[in-house]
C-alpha cells in the first residue's frame, strides 16, 4: 500500500472508531465513503491492465549510423472495460530512442498505434525492450505495473 492508500485506510479506521464511539450518523456515512473508495479503487486497479497488449515491430533489426531507425508500437485493449490511461516505459538502451508514452481513453477493442523514429548516432548492438505498462485507479491509491519481457537486438 502506498502512502495515499494508507491515509484513506486510516481515515476509514478513524471513521469507524468515531462512529461506534459517538453513534453519529455522519461518521458512519464517512466510514462507508472511505471503505467504498478503497474497495472500488482496489478493484479498478486490478482490472486496469487486464486485456492490454503491447506489440512492438521494428522496421529492421539493422540500422546504419546517420540513418533513422523506425519502430512501430501497437497498444490494444482486448478487454470489455475502458482503460483510462496506460503509461508505457521502454527500457531499450539504443541511444536517443524515446519510445515511452502515455495513452489515455483506450476503448474496448481499440488500438493506439504510434511510430518512433530514432537517429542512429553510434555503432554497436543495442537492446530493444523490455517494456513496462503502468496504470491504476483514478485516485492513485493502488498503482499497477506489468512487465513485457520481450527483447530484440538491433545492430
Amino acid at each position: 500500500m502506498i502512502s495515499r492508500a494508507r491515509v484513506v485506510f486510516m481515515l476509514f479506521i478513524f471513521s469507524i472508531a468515531a462512529a461506534f464511539g459517538t453513534g453519529g450518523d455522519s461518521y458512519f456515512n464517512l466510514a462507508y465513503l472511505w471503505g467504498g473508495l478503497l474497495l472500488i479503487s482496489y478493484l479498478w486497479s486490478r482490472l486496469s491492465l487486464n486485456g492490454v497488449w503491447l506489440v512492438r515491430q521494428p522496421r529492421s533489426l539493422r540500422a546504419q549510423v546517420g540513418r533513422t531507425f523506425e519502430e512501430k508500437f501497437t497498444l490494444e485493449n482486448r478487454s470489455r472495460i475502458l482503460k483510462l490511461w496506460v503509461e508505457i516505459l521502454d527500457n531499450s538502451n539504443l541511444p536517443g530512442h524515446r519510445a515511452s508514452a502515455v495513452h489515455s481513453r483506450i476503448e474496448k477493442g481499440r488500438k493506439k498505434i504510434w511510430v518512433v523514429r530514432t537517429m542512429c548516432t553510434r555503432r554497436g548492438r543495442f537492446r530493444l525492450g523490455a517494456a513496462e505498462l503502468h496504470s491504476g485507479d483514478p485516485f492513485g491509491l493502488f498503482p499497477r505495473m506489468i512487465t513485457i519481457p520481450t527483447t530484440q537486438h538491433v545492430v
